[in-house]
């Protein structure tokens, strides 16, 4: 009886082992057709002010179509796009609206991150934060005003237990 389990034991081993061994070797004969590739991350450039990624980034949404204007606010990690539609589209036209303006910035670096908003009283305050930015206002107190912009739109979740 002892001697039935430890061949068993024996064969399971023995198949664990020779599955371990046939994986490997698949590993490497793949491995040969494996292709490198740079990091597609994109990172983004420190070469332009703040406020030059802002306009690049309104001119690059100002040219997605029904989009009738764009103001869009860089401030360290933080990047919001607000964009004007027509007021009469419903909610799922918007939606992909908002879509092709995320698809249009994604390229660039300051635009992959940024949050694309079409609301006209948010869009204002974006204007609003530009020119106090503009105006030499603290940065704690812009950084404020942008927290409490996207916390409106980013839905709260309960924790989870």
């Amino acid at each position: 009886m002892i001697h039935s389990k430890y061949k068993w034991l024996f064969i399971l081993i023995l198949t664990i082992f020779l599955f371990a061994c046939n994986q490997g070797q698949h590993s490497i004969e793949t491995e040969e057709n494996l292709l490198q590739v740079n990091d597609s991350e994109i990172t983004q450039s420190n070469d332009h002010t703040n406020q030059e990624a802002a306009e690049r980034l309104s001119e690059i949404a100002n040219k997605v179509p029904n989009v009738n204007d764009a103001t869009a606010l860089v401030f360290g990690d933080y990047t919001i796009v607000g964009i004007d539609v027509d007021e009469s589209l419903d909610r799922s036209r918007v939606g992909t609206i908002k879509f092709s303006v995320a698809e249009a910035l994604k390229d660039d670096p300051v635009g992959h991150y940024a949050f694309v908003i079409a609301d006209g009283d948010i869009r204002a305050r974006i204007h609003e934060i530009n020119n106090s930015i503009q105006n030499g206002r603290p940065q704690d107190q812009i950084i404020d005003e942008i927290s409490n912009l996207v916390g409106r739109y980013i839905p709260e979740t309960p924790p989870k237990s």
